[in-house]
């Protein structure tokens, strides 16, 4: 997947719309369809159209956390990527 996201790979969904978690696994659509689908019993918990962040996660020594920096990616509402970045921005609640 061109996220570096693993096909079966563990991630939390966080939805952004409703404020609902849950922990599923990555399935791999089409190459380039942009779909972003939430199946079986997850379902219940997204919709057509909410915003949500896609979070996987590595485990790592010491060493290395000091030097990693995340890769995130921003989306609009058709999917597409808009833009890149290394680092997550802070935000005041």
């Amino acid at each position: 997947m061109p996220s570096g996201i693993l096909e079966n790979e563990a991630i939390d969904i966080w939805n952004v719309t409703n404020g609902k978690r849950f922990s599923t696994y990555a399935i791999a659509a089409e190459r380039g369809s942009r779909i972003i689908s939430v199946n079986g019993a997850a379902a219940h918990c997204a919709e057509v159209g909410d915003i949500v962040i896609i979070a996987s996660f590595v485990t790592m020594s010491d060493e290395e956390a000091r030097t990693w920096r995340p890769k995130v990616a921003y989306f609009e509402g058709d999917n597409e990527m808009k833009r890149t970045a290394k680092a997550i921005p802070v935000q005041v609640a």
